[in-house]
């Protein structure tokens, strides 16, 4: 599942992203300033996920998360 949005609307809509993810399953995220990885990295392990990998350039992030539980 691929998300390319702003901070707000990654954490609004995580729940629902987790959702449709199984076990083992893939998030990437990108379109996010890179002093908010914190904060969503932080939300996506709340709900089971970890980081796999993360890229930074000129202060935008993609990130991969991949669903644990």
């Amino acid at each position: 599942m691929l998300a390319n949005i702003h901070k707000n609307v990654i954490l609004g809509d995580l729940p629902y992203y987790n959702e449709a993810l199984h076990a083992g399953g893939n998030l990437l995220l990108s379109g996010f300033y890179s002093e908010d990885l914190p904060d969503i990295s932080e939300a996506c392990e709340a709900l089971g996920m970890e980081i796999e990998k993360f890229i930074v350039k000129e202060n935008w992030v993609a990130a991969r998360f991949i669903k644990i539980k």
